[in-house]
């Protein structure tokens, strides 16, 4: 061991009960040491150096945090920590805000010589930090291989916490090396001759000048010591030689170096250090699951280090995982995140996040990059790539999903060739943990983490290549869209299905550029036509349609030139694109004039185009703006229209849809027995060769369709065991077709609703639990979901959470896009809420559902509503106006031959009748009735009735009550 050191004999600072050693980077009380992180340890040593008197917030970014631009939230973190760390201890206040300054060490302190040399040998290394959260598996494995192999580099993107977990593996092994650790940091050192000297430096414990990597090695030989050779990678190779050679001649030297990318060098183990475990946010996950991620237990840590004493319950899981996911779990992103948590709360920071990841930034949002904190630690990767490297970075960003090396050359390089050049770049990209190879996918896929897509797309658009790189990537995806509209359209297998739904964002954003003033308005009408079919087979509600129809609205003259394929005759898809754009506008709530513009466009390529497939679907066009707004007879009129023009013709399958337009009509306006003929018909053609031209434009399969309405019409009927049959077969149907909006239709529009009118709660459970599934990527059909899961729930028993649950799902549905449902939901909410003994606000729901029905002639349910009002105005004693209602209602069914309503209304008028004494009159409603359904059906509306008929037997035992 070399001879003691005069010169390093270091500083003691003592203050109050603790003793501060400089040079060991210890902070004790008596013989006990005390955990301190190393940026608190940081802040006290440079407050201590002068104490009373004011430390600027500079001075302490350039000592704790040197060459990073950051923020005095950050400051304020740390500060908090380390007021903390003291107090813990003594009670006094040592550390002293000076509001617009700095900060001012209050206590008295004693500098004294430490009494016992240095050998220089001995090591010196950071504080150990005081808790590494989610990462102790992989410092286990990192220590074996380090044992195993003596040369290892943690490799990773700047923030992923490479030094944090260095520094725990030196603090774990350091008594297991005779001469310790030794911690080299080369973030200010840009000399790559000075290497060596620096080396030995650190191992030396003084400076050594112009030392060579032979000396260097000669100098260690012996030696049995652990080298941290931390930010290596702007002196890479540099610091490769200098590890061969150490490894070649010192063979008791371990070296565990760390940097963006690895060293390359001979004997090098490479590990790449991911970010931090994210929770697994899925509908099935519970909240309290998502707190057990080591991202949100990070998060949650340095939120209360900041001084934030709020307790996080399970209403904030969803958005601190949010956060989590969005920063992609780098621990310095959640950090800084978790220092705005005190000023924006929870929600706040999740939906600034969601905007924009300046939120993470020290100034404004709109602050130049140089100022930005994360864009600083980003700057030192990007500036030590090749231009050709900057090139590609850039190019990557533009796509918002993992791509194939297809896709990569694509809008890289303009061709479908992967040339040897490109493949290099990938490689040193992925090498220099800037791009991230998913290996589990087949073929690989390439992306970018968010916090460096973000940062390198702000590169990209500040320079030329900008509008290059976005035509291409337009194109890109006209390409993979049109594969498919093409003859086999949505037909295609579930794979290239997948693939076209993963770059729905990189759609989007396409049309974004594509629309703006630097875009290319006919590449943006383009790539529409090839997104359609996808759009309306997933049956996805996009932002971007509505960016369409303010092109259509706003410029209309060049709009109709590129539909029409630059003033030639218009494309084939240009009468479904216009019908795309009025459904859009009918279901936003659009005015008559835009809808009747939009309209007209259809009208008008359909004249220039004679054939009679063109007038069909116009309208079917003018059929589906009249459905939803209640003109129903209006409607009829143009469904019937449709069919007299397809009737005779060749087009077999566009005559049953007709058939479909027509009973859909028919079933609104309560014509249950001539919806039940029609369909049973119509669902004799499913054998039919199914159209994408069809599938497109219905949006599911319409035979399933047809199925749900066939069930709806035949429970009206009272038929209620053929309904349940025949959504058993349609769900198993659907199921087969491989295709999401075909699935959803067959449980939202017919199974899950009938299997609870009928009572069959197990059934019903797996319907919701399938719908669920099939909606998880899509909000509307989830609000649908969850009025029906509501109910549900409401059939179990849990009236109050199915109460909440359907409420939320209303809250979340546009009534006019989904009004077939609305009206029977709001019923059962109304139902629910009366059982649960809110008189008032049921009343008040089912009025505004018979109001709604009204406004939009929702004929085939007021007399239900009706039925409802009236068991609600009896439990309010109001026994006149109950009687006015169940009165109407038995009228209506009547008219529209619907038993089955007909039998709920009697019954709850028999009900009634026997809770006022009369028990002859409840016996004449419903003894023929349930003579009827005698020993043919369990379905729990027969149930019902049968029990209230068996009550008007004063001496019969009273029968259990059924549920709602």
């Amino acid at each position: 061991m070399a001879a003691p050191d005069a010169s390093r004999i270091a500083p003691i600072r003592l203050f109050g009960p603790f003793r501060l050693s400089i040079f060991d980077r210890k902070l004790t009380v008596g013989s006990r040491e005390i955990a301190i992180g190393s940026r608190e340890f940081e802040i006290l040593a440079a407050l201590t150096e002068t104490p009373q008197e004011v430390v600027s917030h500079k001075t302490l970014f350039d000592r704790v945090w040197p060459g990073l631009h950051t923020s005095e939230s950050l400051l304020r973190v740390h500060v908090t920590g380390l007021r903390k760390i003291l107090s813990a201890e003594d009670r006094t206040t040592y550390v002293l805000t000076v509001t617009g300054r700095g900060y001012r060490f209050a206590g008295a302190v004693e500098t004294v010589e430490d009494d016992k040399p240095r050998w220089s040998s001995e090591p010196v290394l950071p504080a150990m930090p005081v808790r590494v959260i989610g990462r102790d598996a992989q410092i286990e494995e990192l220590m074996e291989i380090l044992f195993e192999h003596g040369f290892l580099t943690v490799a990773g993107p700047g923030g992923i916490g490479k030094t944090t977990v260095s520094l725990a593996i030196a603090h774990r092994v350091a008594g297991r090396f005779r001469d310790g650790v030794h911690f080299v940091d080369f973030t200010g050192h840009s000399e790559p001759n000075l290497v060596p000297s620096i080396v030995a430096s650190a191992t030396e414990g003084r400076p050594v000048a112009a030392h060579t990597a032979e000396q260097l090695a000669a100098d260690l030989r012996s030696r049995n010591m652990l080298l941290i050779l931390d930010s290596c990678e702007h002196l890479i190779e540099a610091i490769a030689q200098v590890a061969e050679r150490l490894r070649a001649s010192a063979p008791g030297v371990h070296i565990l170096a760390t940097s963006t990318e690895p060293l390359r060098a001979a004997g090098e183990w490479i590990y790449r250090l991911p970010p931090l475990g994210l929770p697994n946010k899925t509908p099935e996950n519970e909240p309290e699951d998502m707190f057990t991620a080591p991202s949100v237990q990070l998060l949650i840590e340095r939120a209360h280090a900041s001084g934030n004493r709020v307790k996080f319950g399970m209403s904030d899981a969803a958005g601190l995982a949010e956060i989590c996911q969005r920063v992609d779990g780098i621990p310095l992103a959640i950090e800084f995140a978790a220092a705005r948590l005190e000023l924006l709360g929870v929600e706040g920071v999740a939906l600034q996040l969601k905007e924009s990841l300046a939120l993470l930034s020290t100034g404004r949002r709109t602050a130049l990059p140089r100022h930005q904190t994360l864009s600083a630690t980003l700057d030192w990767s990007y500036q030590l790539l090749h231009e050709e490297e900057q090139a590609l970075l850039r190019a990557l960003s533009i796509f918002r999903a993992p791509v194939t090396l297809e896709a990569v050359a694509a809008v890289a390089v303009d061709t479908a060739a992967v040339s040897p050049g490109l493949l290099d770049n990938l490689a040193r990209l992925v090498a220099k943990s800037l791009l991230v190879v998913d290996g589990a996918s087949a073929p690989l896929r390439y992306r970018l983490l968010e916090t460096t897509r973000v940062y390198a797309f702000k590169q990209l658009m500040s320079c030329p290549d900008y509008a290059t790189v976005a035509q291409r990537h337009a194109r890109f995806l006209i390409g993979v869209f049109s594969k498919l509209g093409s003859p086999s359209g949505v037909e295609h297998d579930a794979v290239e299905r997948q693939t076209a739904w993963t770059l729905m964002n990189d759609v989007r954003s396409a049309l974004e550029w594509a629309f703006s003033e630097v875009g290319d308005q006919a590449v943006a009408v383009s790539l529409t036509k090839a997104a359609m079919p996808l759009w309306r087979h997933l049956m996805l509600s996009n932002a971007s349609i509505d960016r369409l129809a303010n092109v259509s609205a706003d410029k209309r003259h060049d709009f109709q030139w590129a539909l029409s394929d630059g003033g030639r005759s218009p494309a084939r898809s240009s009468i479904g694109l216009y019908a795309t754009l009025a459904s859009r506008q009918l279901l936003a709530g659009e005015d008559a004039e835009r809808l009747m513009a939009a309209w007209q466009n259809a009208f008008t390529i359909t004249r220039d185009q004679t054939e009679d497939e063109r007038e069909f679907w116009a309208l079917w066009a003018c059929w589906l703006q009249n459905y939803p707004a209640g003109e129903h007879l209006v409607a009829l009129a143009y469904a019937t229209r449709a069919h007299a023009l397809v009737a005779n013709s060749s087009y077999r399958l566009e005559a049953v849809c007709a058939e479909f337009f027509i009973a859909v009509s028919e079933f609104a306006l309560g014509r249950f027995a001539s919806v039940s003929r029609r369909l049973d018909r119509a669902t004799q053609f499913d054998h039919l060769p199914m159209k994408p031209s069809v599938l497109i434009s219905f949006q599911w399969n319409p035979f399933v369709a047809m199925r749900c309405y066939h069930a709806d019409s035949q429970w009206h009927l009272a038929n209620f065991d053929n309904a349940l049959a025949l959504v058993k077969v349609n769900f198993e149907i659907a199921r087969g077709l491989n295709h999401p909006a075909s699935l959803w239709c067959a449980l939202a529009h017919g199974g899950c609703a009938i299997a609870l009118r009928w009572g069959d709660i197990a059934l019903a459970h797996t319907f919701s639990e399938a719908l669920k599934e099939v909606s998880a990527h899509n909000p509307p059909w989830g609000a649908w979901g969850r009025c029906l899961h509501g109910w549900l729930t409401i059939r179990r028993g849990d009236v109050a959470d199915g109460v909440s649950e359907m409420q939320q799902g209303l809250s979340e549905l546009e009534p006019r896009a989904y009004g077939h449902r609305y009206p029977e939901f709001v019923g059962v909410l109304a139902e629910a809420l009366s059982a649960t003994g809110n008189e008032e606000e049921a009343l008040e729901t089912i009025n505004h559902a018979i109001n709604w029905a009204r406004e939009y002639n929702a004929l085939w349910h007021g007399a239900e509503l009706l039925r409802i009002k009236g068991d609600i105005h009896f439990k309010q004693g109001n026994a006149e106006a109950a009687n006015t209602d169940f009165a109407a209602a038995l009228k209506i069914a009547d008219e529209q031959g619907a038993l089955a309503i007909r039998l709920r209304a009697a019954t709850s008028l028999a009900r009634m009748r026997v809770e006022q004494g009369n028990f002859a009159e409840a016996r004449t409603l419903l003894e023929p009735m349930c003579t009827r359904f005698k020993g043919t059906s369990g379905a729990h509306d027969v149930r019902r009735a049968k029990a209230v008929l068996a009550s008007t037997d004063p001496s019969a035992p009273p029968s259990a009550p059924t549920s709602l």
